[in-house]
């Protein structure tokens, strides 16, 4: 079952790939593999851009759907997966 989060992570790598690195909680955290990755379209009346997703697990086995948002240039952890 997945758990909303909503928070902003700091990618320490340019590219969002197995072995990159990010800080979440003032932790670092190193990607294990990527699940996959989409796109999904904001609320318009809202002024909510397109925000890319891509599903990550992690080194200390946490499973986590990254969340970019085009619109303020910023990664957040969307969701995380029990």
């Amino acid at each position: 079952m997945a758990k909303a989060v909503d928070e902003l992570v700091t990618m320490l790598d340019p590219l969002v790939q197995s072995g990159g690195r990010f800080v979440w909680r003032g932790r670092e955290h190193r990607i294990n593999s990527i699940g996959g990755q989409w796109r999904q379209g904001g609320r318009w009346w809202r002024g909510e851009s397109y925000r890319s997703y891509i599903r990550i697990t992690t080194l200390d086995n946490m499973a986590i759907d990254l969340c970019y948002d085009e619109l303020d240039q910023s990664w957040r952890i969307a969701e995380m997966m029990d």
